[in-house]
This record gives structure tokens, sequence and C-alpha cells, in this order.
């Protein structure tokens, strides 16, 4: 999603900081309609931080460090199969 707001740089990086408003605002859209779609919403910037935040929105984790599932499986009383 970041790659097409690329004009919205906030930092050095080459993509738009995923907690500019813009990006969240776009994010929001998205996932509203996924929701009215009855489809999943991947979430790949997701942090400890916000983990919590973003499982009660309806996100599913795609990519995060290790921290960040650990807390998320915490959340939904999950444990990892190995």
């Amino acid at each position: 999603m970041t790659l097409s707001l690329v004009g919205l740089r906030t930092g050095s990086g080459p993509y738009p900081d995923a907690d500019a408003p813009a990006v969240q605002q776009a994010r929001l859209q998205i996932m509203a309609a996924c929701k009215a779609a009855n489809i999943f919403f991947m979430g790949s910037a997701t942090t400890v931080e916000n983990v919590e935040e973003r499982i009660r929105q309806g996100e599913m984790v795609a990519r995060a460090n290790e921290a960040t599932p650990d807390k998320a499986r915490r959340l939904m009383k999950r444990s990892m199969s190995l």
C-alpha cells in the first residue's frame, strides 16, 4: 500500500511513514472494503506496540519481528504449533 503513496514520504527512506495520516486513512478504507467483501486484511507493518490494536481492528499479521507474533498469540490465547 505504501508503494502507491510514495509521494507522501516523510523521512529519508523510500516509503512514507506507516503512521502518517494519509497512510492510516488509506489503510482504514481498504480494511472497510475487505470487511464488506468478507476478505481478510493482511497487514505487514505491525509492531509490538500496535499489534493489539491491529488485531482488534480485524487485521491479520503477515510480517513482523519475533516479539510481535509472540504477543499476538498471547492476546488470542493461541500457541505456535511446531
